[in-house]
């Protein structure tokens, strides 16, 4: 079967591009920042912590909710390049109509701006958890296991010190000498959403070398079970979903840092968007330059380790922030940060390298889409739970389930393919056409 290793010159191009795309994609995402942007234009319409901590998951609940259905067509797929460009247009240029129709819509009308926010997050989404089942399969086939920590880590680092440079943007946008509310905002999403736009090009150049399915399915009468047998053989991956779930639910405070920053600490919300981010921002750059070392040198296992050991820290400074003061808060946002970039040094390049050749698309669904309880019910409790005790309560149980959740990455073993294959993956050959 030809291979795009043999194509030396469009591998390294291919790489190159991959790279290109994630930094504009991290760059763009940035602007839209799920613990700090996201909840602070929220809480300047509604109270409601339960809408708060909403917006700081509706991103993962639209990128989940469509993979288990999508992943069996992208896999029956020989190209996976045209689903992913397919799906990369309308969702990355969503915003852009975002950022029109707030301004249109004004101040007064909250309930309106609440609706095109939420709509066109989860329009946005929705289409790059379409475009992702086919980009794991692409670069899965194009780049081994360490070189794409390498390359994961090398991007981030680059989106994160770029982001560190235009933060005072942000600043100036959100501060009191901005447009105001909800221009500035708008303003924030046009940025966000002209680089998306920007990235479709680098998406359109990559090379593919076509693939054959490794699965004939017809549908989800044969799709559904083969599901549940690569759950029930595979030990290893039951106690990698076990923990991505855990991982996903120890983030239940996340989206009520910023407001426990400006509505406790009493930062000018300006300030607190701006410095939380470069926290942010900060804890990226540690946790890319780690991944990358440590990927590389040791495998996503240990990435992971990581990953779950500094989970217990944010919660911790949040809880003593209260006594130390905001400091001890940005340690949070870093920590935040440092997560974010080592999920694809760990948990995707894990998956990637415990899945059998053909059937990436597959497990990266299962493990994103079976974590849709984990995502929201914990961002729509933490909320409950805020409005019903406080912040003090909020933070305990977060720090409780990191604590669960380190004991349990302890365990994780290495990523091994020939055991995730199994006696019983349904082969092209042995189904009749």
């Amino acid at each position: 079967m030809q291979s795009i290793v043999s194509h030396p010159f469009r591998a390294r191009l291919n790489i190159v591009l991959y790279m290109i795309d994630m930094i504009l994609f991290g760059l763009a995402v940035s602007f839209l920042d799920p613990s700090t942007v996201m909840p602070s234009f929220v809480g300047e319409v509604t109270n409601s912590q339960v809408l708060i901590g909403l917006s700081s998951v509706m991103f993962g609940l639209g990128w989940r909710l469509p993979q288990l259905v999508i992943a069996p067509l992208v896999n029956r797929a020989p190209r996976k390049l045209p689903w992913m460009l397919g799906s990369s247009i309308p969702g990355r240029m969503a915003f852009l109509v975002v950022a029109l129709l707030v301004v249109l819509i004004g101040p007064n009308q909250g309930s309106a701006l609440l609706i095109v926010f939420f709509g066109g997050y989860l329009v946005f989404a929705v289409c790059d958890g379409i475009a992702t089942i086919s980009w794991s399969e692409l670069i899965g086939n194009a780049v081994p296991e360490r070189t794409r920590g390498f390359m994961f880590s090398t991007a981030q680092i680059t989106t994160a010190v770029s982001v560190l440079i235009v933060q005072g943007a942000l600043r100036a946008l959100l501060g009191p000498r901005g447009p105001g509310y909800p221009v500035n905002y708008a303003v924030v999403f046009a940025i966000a959403g002209g680089l998306l736009t920007l990235s479709l090009p680098i998406v359109a150049l990559l090379y593919e070398v076509p693939v054959p399915p490794t699965t004939r399915m017809a549908g989800l009468s044969d799709y559904l079970p083969y599901l549940r047998k690569v759950v029930n053989r595979d030990a290893t991956f039951r106690h990698f979903l076990l923990l991505r779930a855990l991982l996903d639910a120890s983030a239940l405070a996340v989206p009520f840092y910023i407001g426990f920053e400006i509505n406790r600490l009493n930062v000018p919300t300006a300030q607190a968007v701006s410095d939380s981010l470069i926290a942010v921002m900060v804890g990226s750059v540690i946790g890319s330059a780690l991944a990358g070392w440590v990927g590389g040198r040791f495998g996503s296992r240990v990435v992971i380790w990581i990953h779950t050991a500094v989970m217990v820290i944010s919660p911790l400074a949040a809880l003593a922030s209260a006594g130390l003061g905001r400091n001890a808060l940005l340690i949070s946002f870093v920590i935040i940060g440092l997560s974010g970039a080592v999920t694809g040094s760990g948990l995707f390049n894990w998956t990637l390298a415990h899945a059998p050749v053909g059937e990436r698309a597959t497990y990266n669904s299962i493990s994103n889409t079976l974590g849709l309880v984990s995502l929201i019910v914990p961002s729509l409790f933490g909320g409950l739970l805020l409005q019903a005790t406080s912040y003090t309560v909020l933070f305990i149980a977060a720090l409780t389930v990191s604590l669960i959740t380190a004991a349990v990455g302890a365990s994780l073993q290495r990523p091994n393919q020939a055991a995730a294959i199994g006696p019983d993956v349904i082969p092209v050959e042995s189904v009749a056409p």
